[in-house]
């Protein structure tokens, strides 16, 4: 199945708890009297939050008949100037507060037929050891 994803990861060396993620498509329509109008659509994704985040979390939105997202391209996320905000919310338990973080993906960042490589494995000890220079890591898809 073809989906929407992108990682992300703690540089923090204080644990976040209670991550709640939300994801909205925004894109340029016209209206019923022809007027230019910029549409939102919230994605639903495979998990919407996480208890805490111990290494990364790669979040995904399927491209399903429910999603706007389905038959678009490169070329036709351009022609209707496609953008993806991305909103996460987490409780940091070393400074006991709630941090937010908003960023945005315009159409033209977003890399199409590929999938991330892995950023973590488990050294000899059996611990898992985080690669965060490989957050944004990806293979192309043949």
């Amino acid at each position: 199945k073809e989906a929407l994803m992108f990682r992300l990861a703690n540089k923090r060396r204080n644990m976040l708890t209670n991550l709640r993620i939300e994801v909205i498509c925004t894109w340029i329509a016209t209206d019923q009297e022809g007027q230019s109008i910029r549409k939102y659509k919230h994605l639903d994704v495979e998990r919407d939050h996480l208890s805490m985040l111990p290494l990364s979390w790669t979040v995904v939105h399927p491209i399903d008949k429910e999603s706007p997202l389905l038959k678009m391209s490169a070329r036709s996320c351009q022609a209707v100037d496609v953008e993806i905000i991305v909103i996460l919310e987490a409780y940091d338990d070393t400074f006991a507060n709630i941090i937010r973080r908003h960023t945005s993906y315009k159409f033209d960042e977003i890399i199409w037929q590929a999938k991330f490589d892995k950023m973590f494995y488990f050294n000899k000890a059996g611990h898992s050891v985080l690669e965060l220079n490989k957050v944004n890591d990806y293979s192309e898809l043949s």
